[in-house]
């Protein structure tokens, strides 16, 4: 649980650095929207920036626990 808790904390933090708008946890996953309420232009732009910032986050924690774990 603290491993889940640990890692949507980093993603949510991504999401909101990238103007992103945090609607709700459902199970593991996060939902979020870009561009609303307020608009602007690159919310495309920052939502792929978001999206791929946080696939680089999981394999820099996946790297970091198998390290650790060995």
């Amino acid at each position: 649980v603290e491993l889940l808790n640990d890692f949507l904390s980093n993603l949510t933090e991504i999401i909101i650095n990238n103007k992103g708008t945090l609607d709700k946890y459902e199970g593991d996953a996060i939902l979020a929207f870009f561009g609303a309420p307020v608009f602007f232009e690159s919310h495309s732009q920052a939502a792929i920036d978001a999206g791929v910032e946080m696939q680089n986050k999981l394999v820099c924690q996946i790297n970091f626990q198998q390290h650790h774990l060995l």
